[in-house]
Order: C-alpha cells, then sequence, then structure tokens
C-alpha cells in the first residue's frame, strides 16, 4: 500500500514539475497581450496597438488611447521636468493612473476611452503647486496633448544682517563721540544703500542684506579730523557685525601722525600662486576692537589704511578649495610706511594627508613605548610597598584631570539635516564648526540625518564642508551657541539638486503587483518535495 501512495507521490511531483513552465509561460503571454496595447505608468514610448480577429473573440475591445502632458514654465514657456500628476475618472473621481514628466517637460500615460481630468501632486522644484483642474477627453487610438503651465515660487526676502558702528577718540579709546555720519555701499555696485550717524553713545547701527559693503566717513564729530578710511565689511545671514572707528583732535594736525597701512598678500603654501577671496578682519590688539574687514582681489591683494598702532589680523573666510588658517597673525602700523603681511593657504587634500600622518605618528610614537605608563605608575610611589599605591598615584593623576575638565563646562550641539520637501534624513553632510573668534573647534558628520558634538560654552558657527550627494551645498555660516549641560539643536533642510538627480528616483512607484503566480508555484514545488522526501524516508524505514 505505500509503495502505491509513494508512486502516486512521486507522478504528482512530476506533473506538477512538469505543468510550471506552461502555467509560467501562460501567466506572462496573457499581460504580453495587453502591453503590445497599453503603456503603463511613465512609459514615454509611442502608442501601439494590435489588431485582433474579430471572427475569434466574436467582439473587439475598445482601443487604447493616450494623453500626453507638456509641463511649462508660465512666463517663459521653458519645459519642466519633475512634475507628477494623478489621472482620475470625470465620473466617479477614481484614480486612474498617474504620469511624471521628464527631462524635456513631457510625460504621458495610455487610458481607456472616456472622459479624465489631472490633479498636480508634485511641482517641479522651484515653482508652485497648481491648484487648476485639467479635464479632458480619450479616444480609441488617439493621443489627446495638454499643457500644464506653473509659476515660480515668490523670490525669497532677502537675508538680513546687522551692522554696529562705535566712534571714539584715537587716543583715548573709552571716550565715545557722537555726531560722525557714514555712508554705506554695496562694494559690488557701488549703489549707496544708507548712511548711519552716531549719537550721544557714540553708536549707531542698521539692518542690511547679506553680503559685502564699503563705509566711508562724510562727516566728523565735531573738533575731530575727518576719517579718510574706506571701511570693508562682509556680512552673513544673521549676523551682527561691529565696528569700531577713531578720529583725531583737530588740534592735533601738526603734531599728530599721519596713518600707516597693511597690504596682506594671500599664496598657495606650495606654488606660491596668489590667491583671491579670501576674506580677513583687522583688530586692535589691546581692545579685540574690529577695525573692518578686507578682501583679496584677483592679484591675492588686500589693504586697509590704519592708524599707528598694535593691530592683528584672522582669517574669517579661505579661499575656495583651501583650509582656513586659524592663527591669528600681530603686526604693528607705523606711521606713513605700508606694513607687508604674506598669509599662505594649504589646499584642502594636503592638510587632510598631513593630519593622517600626524596621527600615524602619534599612534607609533604611543606603540613604541610601551613601558613609559609602567615606568611613571611605579616612580610616583617610591615610599609604597604595594603595586595598589602606583595605582591610587595614577587615579589621583586622573583625578586631578577630570576635575580641570569637569571646570570647563560643556555642552552638545546636535544637527539635523533633511531633505527639503519630502523630510527624508540625508547622510554624509561635513559641518566645520568655528568658534566666533574664528579659530576651529571641531568637525560634524550626519549619518542618518543626525550628528552631535560636545562643545564648551561659547558662541559658535558651522560652516558646510561637504554637502550630501544629490544636494545642493549650504553656503552661509550657521550661527549658534552652546550652554552648559544643554543640547543645542540646529536644524538644516538641503534643497535636491535637480538638475543632476532622475526624478524617477524621488518619487514612490505605484501600480506594480507582486509576482503571486512564480511565488505561489515555487511554494508548491518545495511542498511536493518535502512529500516525497517523507514518504521515502518512511519506505527505507519499513
Amino acid at each position: 500500500m505505500s509503495k502505491r501512495i509513494t508512486a502516486f507521490f512521486i507522478s504528482l511531483c512530476l506533473f506538477i514539475l512538469m505543468a510550471t513552465p506552461m502555467a509560467a509561460l501562460a501567466a506572462e503571454e496573457m499581460p504580453a497581450a495587453e502591453s503590445a496595447e497599453t503603456v503603463s505608468g511613465n512609459g514615454l514610448g509611442e502608442p501601439g496597438g494590435t489588431e485582433e480577429d474579430p471572427g475569434t473573440l466574436g467582439e473587439t475591445a475598445p482601443e487604447t488611447g493616450w494623453i500626453r502632458v507638456l509641463k511649462t514654465d508660465a512666463d517663459t514657456g521653458a519645459p519642466l521636468p519633475g512634475a507628477s500628476f494623478k489621472v482620475y475618472h470625470a465620473a466617479d473621481d477614481t484614480e486612474a493612473g498617474e504620469l511624471l514628466t521628464g527631462n524635456g517637460g513631457m510625460g504621458q500615460t495610455a487610458l481607456a476611452p472616456g472622459d479624465y481630468y489631472l490633479l498636480e501632486q508634485c511641482a517641479p522644484e522651484g515653482y508652485q503647486l497648481s491648484a487648476e483642474k485639467y479635464a479632458f477627453t480619450v479616444a480609441g487610438g488617439e493621443t489627446t496633448a495638454l499643457t500644464a503651465a506653473n509659476k515660480p515660487l515668490p523670490a525669497p526676502e532677502p537675508k538680513m544682517a546687522a551692522l554696529k558702528i562705535t566712534k571714539t577718540d584715537a587716543d583715548q579709546k573709552d571716550r565715545r563721540l557722537s555726531g560722525a555720519v557714514f555712508s554705506v555701499y554695496e562694494e559690488e555696485s557701488g549703489r549707496k544703500v544708507g548712511e548711519l550717524m552716531t549719537g550721544n553713545d557714540g553708536t549707531a547701527g542698521m539692518e542690511l542684506s547679506a553680503g559685502s559693503y564699503t563705509m566711508k566717513e562724510t562727516t566728523a564729530p565735531e573738533g575731530y579730523l575727518l576719517s579718510s578710511n574706506a571701511i570693508h565689511v562682509s556680512l552673513q545671514e544673521g549676523e551682527v557685525k561691529e565696528l569700531t572707528v577713531t578720529n583725531r583732535r583737530e588740534g592735533e594736525t601738526e603734531d599728530s601722525e599721519e596713518p600707516g597701512a597693511l597690504r596682506i598678500t594671500k599664496r598657495d603654501s606650495e606654488s606660491g600662486k596668489r590667491l583671491k577671496d579670501a576674506i580677513f578682519g583687522i583688530y586692535e590688539t589691546d581692545t579685540d576692537n574690529c577695525m573692518g574687514e578686507v578682501t583679496t582681489d584677483r592679484k591675492g591683494v588686500a589693504e586697509i589704511e590704519l592708524e599707528p598702532g598694535s593691530y592683528y589680523l584672522l582669517e574669517l573666510e579661505a579661499p575656495e578649495g583651501y583650509r582656513l588658517d586659524e592663527e591669528k597673525t600681530g603686526f604693528r602700523v607705523r606711521s606713513g610706511i605700508t606694513t607687508e603681511k604674506t598669509v599662505k593657504n594649504v589646499k584642502e587634500e594636503e592638510k587632510e594627508t598631513e593630519e593622517k600622518k600626524e596621527e600615524e605618528k602619534q599612534e607609533t610614537g604611543a606603540q613604541a613605548s610601551p613601558f613609559d605608563s609602567l615606568f611613571s605608575a611605579l616612580s610616583s610611589a617610591p615610599f609604597s610597598g604595594t603595586s595598589s599605591t602606583g595605582a591610587s598615584a595614577t587615579s589621583a593623576r586622573t583625578g586631578d584631570s577630570g576635575s580641570q575638565t569637569e571646570a570647563k563646562k560643556t555642552g552638545t550641539l546636535q544637527v539635523s539635516n533633511s531633505a527639503a520637501g519630502t523630510g527624508e534624513k540625508l547622510s554624509g553632510q561635513v559641518l566645520a564648526v568655528y568658534k566666533s573668534d574664528g579659530k576651529k573647534a571641531g568637525e560634524v558628520t550626519v549619518k542618518n540625518g543626525k550628528g552631535t558634538l560636545t562643545l564648551a560654552e561659547g558662541d559658535y558657527y558651522l560652516r558646510e564642508r561637504k554637502s550630501p550627494a544629490g544636494f545642493f551645498g549650504e553656503t552661509a555660516r550657521i550661527r549658534f551657541s552652546v550652554t552648559a549641560s544643554m543640547t543645542t539643536e540646529v536644524e538644516i533642510t538641503s534643497e535636491r539638486d535637480m538638475e543632476h538627480t532622475n526624478p524617477q528616483d524621488i518619487i514612490p512607484k505605484t501600480g506594480e503587483t507582486l509576482p503571486l503566480i512564480p511565488a505561489g508555484l515555487s511554494a508548491l514545488c518545495f511542498l511536493s518535495a518535502a512529500v516525497c522526501g517523507f514518504s521515502l524516508n518512511r519506505m527505507k524505514q519499513t
């Protein structure tokens, strides 16, 4: 009896294995016949179809038609990629399909004859979403063309910053002067944007858009000489820039020293090539007052006129492709003399290589003297007869170091980076962290939308060194403050670079069906094989 059962199951398995390819072939032929007439989703191929023999089917199925949409700029008529639409039946408002405009601003999909309408789901980058309902009719074997226009998003409000001037006596720095008037000009265009006049407290301020400006004193305080210095300043979004400007008394004309000047030359550290677009802040040594900012020109040179005295310069922004020089460079200005200073920058890649070599040297040095710590521990406890005293001494030293660390209050910076519009958490962004005086404090690398760094209490700003792949970089300084034992959260939203991104990669694909037939056949074959194995095992036992 068991042999008959076994033979039956083996026959059943053979039948299933033979029937599997035939069933799979039939499953493929059925949608193939339909796809000859329709193209689903966002296909951009030309519509086509096959004719069927009426004598065979008895009745002809309705021929498929097409809807083709061209998305354009409402002002210029330029084609726009990246717009997605959903198609609805006009009769019952049920969804009939969707389409996406490609690089030529064109998108199309196949539909059965009937009345429909389109609704835009996602507008192209930089454009307003259209709320218009685009009605159309599809006829069998024909293509209906439709043009949908979008208006650009309104221009963003200018990013604002603030400028504050303090006017003082050149000899008595704590004496503030009222009545000084400054004209402020855009550095690039030379257009006058406003005036500042110092009040009774010797200060004046105004709000300006982020950018570079030049200030010139047009009226001196009463009893003082007019300053001939042109003051250059660069403002970042949200920044409050404070400058101190000095004047000499009129009675000191004959005896007073004439001003001197500083000329900065920026060069590549290896080739000596001159570098443009480096920004420096000039500060008084005694007071740390900012006397102005200068930017190197195409010849790599920047100049500023200064009263005789001691100053230092600090690089605020490095030329593109170079690392920021974080060291303060001191200098002295003498009457009627131009002081020359050359500042060199290291390229990004070279600096990273040097840092890696330095780390390797430190690691090698640490491995070369494994007995140093043991010798230090033993020598620190000459009066003890046990090794535990050495451990205690080491702990005490560690405790001292710990108390110093505790004395320095720290907080946590937490950076979040997400994609604009979708909220997708991004990885790969690298941000350099600088103190308010321009000295680098560390770096944050964002992974899965988050990045953290422990910092001492104080004021800082962020500069992006590397943006997430496929997204535009963040060019502005991002300012923040760290409070002891607190977490400061900074949220950064990155705009996708649509020019180098395939629109198909940023919308979910719909209309796909699970491979149920192949999966079911595979499961059935597996079950049959298991039954056969079980039966053969029983036969061997009997």
